[in-house]
C-alpha cells in the first residue's frame, strides 16, 4: 500500500487553520485591533476536512479486511489507543489547572459544571466535553463504532454499500423529522456523518482519475468556498454546529470532499516527501487538542498588556503558534508514539495482511495509482 503524504500534509494544514480561526476569536475578545482578517472564521472548515479524511483513511487502511470479531477488536483497540491517551492527558491537565486555580484559569474552556466522566469517555451528553474540540471526537468515536460493526457483519465488498445505507438513514430521519430528542440520537442523525461517507467513497473512486481530475476537483472546491463566502458574508453564525445544521454540512462538506479528492494521490513509486513537509500532519492531533488551552492562557495574559496598534497581536500570534507547535511535538513524542507502540502495531500489521481475502501484488511504477487492494469500482476485495 503506497503512502499518501498529501493527506498527511492536509491534516496538518487542517489543524493549523482551526488554530488560526480560534486565534481570530481570541483577538476579537482581548484586543481592540484585530490583525487576522474576518475570513479566518472559515478556518472552521478544517474540522470538515478531518472528517472526510477520516472516512477516506478507514476504507484505505482497513476497508479490505475480512469480516470477524478479531478484525473489529484489533481495529477498535488501535483507534482507542490513537484517540484516548492524548485526549485524557490534555483534558486532565486542563482540569487540574482549573481546580487548582479555584476555577479561574480555563473558566472559558471548562464551562459550567463539567460532566467529567462523559467527557473522558467521549459519550454523548447534554453538556459539551471539557475540551471544546472534543465535540468532533464524539463524531469520530461514533464513526469508529459504525465502522467496527461493518467489520464484524459485512464482507469487504459490501461495506461501501452499508456505509451508503448509513448515510441514507441520516438523510431520511432528518427529512421525516424523527431525530430522537436526546444527545445520542442527535449525534447519530447529525448530517456531519455524511462527510465520513464521502471520504470512504473517495478512497474507492480516486484511483480511476488522474491529475486533470485533481485540478478540476480543487477548482470546484475553491468555487464552492467562494459561493459560501458570497452566501454567508462574514457572519458564520449560520454554520455553527447544532443538532441539525444542514447549512454547515452544505457549506463545508462538499468543498472538503473536493479538496481531499484532489490531494488523495499516492506517492509515486520511490517518491519520498521531505519529512519536514509531513511533520505538522504527524503532530496534528496534539495541535488540535492543545491549541485551545494555549490560546486561553494567551488570552488571559493578553488582557494585561493589550494596547493600540498591532504589535501586541503580532507578539501573541507568534508566541501562541510557537507554544502550540512545540507542545504538539512533545505530545507526539511523549504520548502518541508510546501509546501506538502499546497496540502491538507491527504484529497487527502482519495479521492485517493475512486476514485479507486475497493478497494483491504491489503495483509497478507504470500502473495506475492503486489504493491498497481496491480493484473494482464500489468494491473492496
Amino acid at each position: 500500500m503506497r503512502k499518501i503524504d498529501n493527506i498527511q500534509i492536509a491534516r496538518g494544514l487542517a489543524a493549523l487553520v482551526v488554530f488560526l480561526f480560534h486565534f481570530h476569536e481570541i483577538e476579537t475578545i482581548y484586543s481592540d485591533d484585530v490583525l487576522t482578517p474576518s475570513f479566518f472564521q472559515f478556518g472552521r472548515m478544517g474540522v470538515d476536512l478531518f472528517f472526510v479524511i477520516s472516512g477516506f483513511l478507514m476504507i484505505y487502511i482497513s476497508g479490505h479486511l475480512a469480516p470477524g470479531l478479531d478484525t473489529a477488536r484489533n481495529f477498535l483497540i488501535r483507534r482507542i489507543f490513537r484517540i484516548y491517551p492524548l485526549y485524557w492527558f490534555v483534558t486532565l491537565s486542563v482540569l487540574a489547572v482549573y481546580f487548582a486555580s479555584d476555577k479561574t484559569m480555563f473558566d472559558g474552556v471548562v464551562r459550567g459544571a463539567p460532566n467529567i466522566l462523559s467527557s473522558l469517555l467521549l459519550v454523548p451528553d447534554m453538556q459539551d466535553p471539557i475540551i471544546r474540540a472534543g465535540w468532533t471526537l464524539l463524531h469520530e468515536v461514533y464513526f469508529y463504532a459504525v465502522f467496527a460493526a461493518l467489520l464484524i457483519f459485512t464482507p469487504s465488498k459490501w461495506r461501501l454499500y452499508a456505509l451508503l445505507g448509513w448515510g441514507a438513514i441520516i438523510v431520511i430521519v432528518n427529512m421525516l423529522g424523527i431525530v430522537p430528542d436526546n444527545p445520542t440520537g442527535k449525534l447519530m442523525a447529525h448530517p456531519l456523518g455524511l462527510e465520513f461517507v464521502a471520504g470512504a467513497y473517495i478512497a474507492v473512486i480516486r484511483p480511476y482519475f488522474g491529475r486533470v481530475a485533481s485540478f478540476i476537483s480543487a477548482t470546484l472546491g475553491v468555487i464552492w468556498m467562494l459561493l459560501t463566502v458570497y452566501y454567508a458574508g462574514l457572519d458564520l453564525s449560520v454554520f455553527h454546529v447544532d443538532d441539525r445544521n444542514w447549512a454547515r454540512f452544505f457549506a463545508f462538506g462538499p468543498p472538503a470532499a473536493f479538496f481531499v479528492f484532489a490531494l488523495a494521490t499516492p506517492n509515486a513509486a520511490g517518491q519520498e516527501t521531505p519529512k519536514a513537509a509531513t511533520l505538522l500532519g504527524d503532530w496534528s492531533y496534539g495541535l488540535y487538542l492543545v491549541h485551545l488551552p494555549v490560546l486561553a492562557v494567551c488570552g488571559a495574559t493578553w488582557r494585561y498588556f493589550s494596547t493600540e496598534g498591532y504589535w501586541d497581536n503580532f507578539l501573541v500570534l507568534i508566541v501562541a503558534t510557537a507554544i502550540v507547535i512545540i507542545a504538539s511535538w512533545l505530545l507526539h513524542i511523549l504520548i502518541e508514539k508510546p501509546a501506538s507502540k502499546l497496540t502491538g502495531s507491527n504484529r497487527w500489521a502482519r495479521a492485517k495482511t493475512s486476514s485479507t481475502i486475497k493478497a494483491k501484488p504491489s503495483p509497478s511504477t507504470s500502473e495506475q495509482p492503486n489504493f491498497g487492494t481496491v480493484r473494482k469500482p464500489g468494491a473492496l476485495e
